[in-house]
């Protein structure tokens, strides 16, 4: 490797170890023979170990045309190909996520309390603890009041669908605006323009478009939690409940002393229509809020 860098020699044959932080500006061809078989975040590692200096450089990723390409291998393939921008690292680690899954997050082989406080809870703890650790957050003080919304768990499949948007930084970009919306006219305007520029949105994207009213809803409710227990909805906290027992929204809704559940055998199927109509409901319920302290 010294020398290929003190350009010695022009070729270096090596395993997948020289992804790891090599800065050698004059490499500017890299060969990755058999790349099927690797992951998206080491192709996207590899190539970056060329073009370092003011050289153009090509990457080529070399795969076996004897044998067919799993749906996986050909989706990293093709979005380290789209991937030609700068600063693509974050979309890359998206991507990749996308295509592998978050894995057994909540699992019987994972260790700890995780599934005691919830995924979404624990890391936003974690990430909490991490800044107060940077100094960050003065000790003592905890944002976590400010930053926690509802916990949804729905019984729905919510996703938009590769056939629907086939361009992986579109469908990122259309995630991180459900995310970062918090009024029902933004969600509605979404699928307007969703509609418009991919034609009529399927079912799995129209449950996602769901979730995200659904979100807004519950934290204008004060709802910290909604969840599906068999044919039930399940919504707390208990000042929900509370609030809940004088909406009269028929005997789908049961309420009790910390929970408000929805039978959902008991809608003729029209469930979500109902949880929307008891969300608004409750939320015109509460008191007047005073307003937010200055920051």
């Amino acid at each position: 490797m010294n020398s290929f860098a003190a350009k010695e020699v022009d070729v270096v044959v090596a395993t997948t170890i020289v992804q790891l932080g090599l800065d050698i500006p004059n490499a500017n061809t890299l060969i990755v023979n058999q790349s099927e078989l690797l992951g998206l975040t080491q192709l996207y590692q590899l190539r970056g170990r060329i073009g370092r200096g003011k050289n153009q450089a090509y990457a080529y990723f070399f795969f076996n045309r004897n044998r067919d390409l799993t749906p996986q291998a050909d989706r990293r393939l093709r979005n380290i190909f789209e991937a030609t921008e700068l600063g693509m690292g974050l979309d890359i680690a998206l991507r990749d996520l996308e295509i592998r899954g978050a894995g057994s997050l909540l699992g019987t082989r994972q260790s700890g309390h995780i599934s005691a406080v919830g995924f979404e809870l624990y890391c936003q703890i974690l990430a909490e603890e991490v800044r107060r650790l940077k100094g960050e957050i003065p000790a003592g003080e905890s944002l976590l009041e400010d930053r926690t919304g509802p916990v949804l768990d729905l019984p729905l499949s919510s996703y938009i669908p590769d056939s629907y948007v086939s361009m992986p930084a579109a469908r990122i970009a259309l995630y991180r605006r459900l995310a970062d919306a918090t009024t029902l006219r933004q969600v509605d305007a979404l699928q307007a323009e969703m509609a418009d520029r991919f034609g009529p949105v399927p079912q799995p994207a129209k449950d996602l478009l769901y979730v995200s009213r659904v979100r807004i809803l519950a934290t204008a409710a004060q709802v910290t939690s909604i969840s599906h227990a068999g044919t039930d909805i399940v919504l707390v906290p208990a000042r929900m409940a509370a609030l809940a027992t004088n909406l009269n929204l028929g005997p789908a809704v049961r309420v009790g002393n910390e929970q408000v559940r929805i039978d959902t055998a008991l809608t003729g199927g029209k469930w979500r229509m109902l949880l929307e109509t008891l969300l608004k409901k409750a939320d015109a319920a509460h008191p007047a809020r005073p307003p937010a302290p200055p920051r």
